[in-house]
């Protein structure tokens, strides 16, 4: 079966600082290569006119190319299956890409990174034409696949006539490389002034991953210690909003911003860290949280991101509600005052993250194509089966 997924550059050579979304997108584009029966093309489109770029990358074919050209490379491929992500068909290049394909008789499967509307809602910058390309998306894919049972049900609520009753869940995956950093070292939670943590949250500064609920818990927690804040700050305004808030905390509390990280760095930190947080207002699926628990933290997450869906609440992680400070305090007081306990929770998360393998991921989209190109076999078998009647009809007459 030929597969051809709509991919960000990324995928041919991987970038120093890369956020998640396009990360998940180039590491189920390898793990389905590796699949048994499939043959996948990587496919890049630009809107400018330019010279197509091919080369052969980890078991699949990478072709970059201008618009203009998607279609004759479609035609030479002949994909039973055409792949598209809300990372990358959110403009026009990606949506002709992908309604050419389904002229060409592909069924198209598109996986649900995103939603512009509650996205946009939370301070998240989209482009003003981005809700109309979701809507194309969704409305004309044959599948839509939701990484969370969470960013389903908000699909239900801010989509018309989505989703389907057929459209699955499945999670995203997480490389071998986070189990292969061990798990996180530091067992101290005992300060010269009480008890002490080192928390790290990995995302993006921006109002929607709600790091000023978790500063507001950290104030608030008979705790000492710091927060490191990970990732770019796409909100400026907000990010100072977070300095003046860190500035008064008060002695024995510190909070570092350390700027987008490469992946090797993001390593040191979650291994360096004791607690994980991440008090989203909004996430259909964070992959720091998974990669997070792969390194034995067992999370702080509240029940707007997707992820909380594979904690068990104070055995593999730990679930406030949305915006509770008071409650992620608690969690914070207990965790210092129980670091074993803690340690225990850590461990059961690593086990619950092996199972979301990029490998194991690409066998359940492997299994959704093949079942999305038996029933369009048998539908075209269904309509071929009346003309043959007819036919057979009009010779005995």
């Amino acid at each position: 079966m030929r597969v051809a997924l709509l991919v960000p550059s990324s995928v041919s050579e991987p970038r120093d600082y890369e956020l998640g979304p396009s990360r998940a997108v180039r590491n189920l584009t390898r793990a389905l290569a590796a699949c048994d029966g499939l043959e996948v093309l990587a496919l890049r489109v630009r809107l400018t006119p330019g010279e197509t770029q091919e080369s052969e990358v980890d078991g699949f074919r990478w072709v970059r190319c201008w618009v203009g050209r998607a279609r004759k490379v479609l035609q030479d491929f002949r994909p039973s299956i055409l792949h598209t992500f809300s990372t990358t068909a959110t403009n026009s290049a990606g949506i002709w890409t992908a309604l050419a394909a389904r002229r060409l008789g592909a069924r198209w499967v598109d996986t649900v990174l995103g939603l512009v509307r509650p996205e946009s809602k939370y301070g998240y910058p989209h482009q003003p034409q981005s809700y109309l390309f979701e809507q194309i998306r969704l409305n004309r894919c044959d599948c839509a696949v939701f990484p969370s049972a969470f960013a389903r049900r908000v699909a239900t609520e801010v989509l018309d006539t989505f989703p389907r009753q057929a459209d699955p869940i499945i999670p995203l995956g997480i490389g071998d490389e986070w189990f292969n950093q061990g798990t996180w070292e530091n067992g101290q939670t005992q300060g010269r002034s009480g008890p002490s943590i080192s928390m790290v949250s990995v995302g993006v500064i921006a109002p929607h991953k709600g790091q000023d609920v978790l500063l507001k818990a950290f104030e608030q927690a008979q705790v000492n210690g710091r927060i490191r804040f990970v990732g770019p700050e796409i909100d400026r305004n907000y990010a100072t909003h977070l300095r003046e808030m860190a500035r008064a905390l008060g002695p024995h509390k510190t909070v570092d911003f350390t700027g987008f990280l490469r992946q090797t760095e993001i390593f040191d930190e979650l291994r360096q860290a004791n607690v994980f947080a991440l008090l989203s207002r909004f996430d259909l699926f964070p992959s720091a949280v998974v990669e997070a628990m792969a390194m034995g933290h067992a999370p702080i997450v509240t029940r707007s991101v997707g992820t909380s869906e594979l904690i068990e609440n104070r055995t593999s992680g730990y679930i406030v509600e949305d915006g509770d400070a008071d409650a992620a305090a608690e969690v914070l007081e207990a965790i210092a005052a129980d670091p074993t306990v803690h340690r225990a929770n850590g461990s059961r998360a690593r086990v619950r993250a092996a199972e979301l393998r990029w490998p194991i991921i690409a066998l359940r989209y492997a299994a959704i194509y093949r079942d999305i190109v038996d029933a369009a076999s048998s539908e075209a078998r269904a309509l071929r089966r009346p003309i043959k009647e007819l036919r057979r009809s009009a010779l005995t007459r």
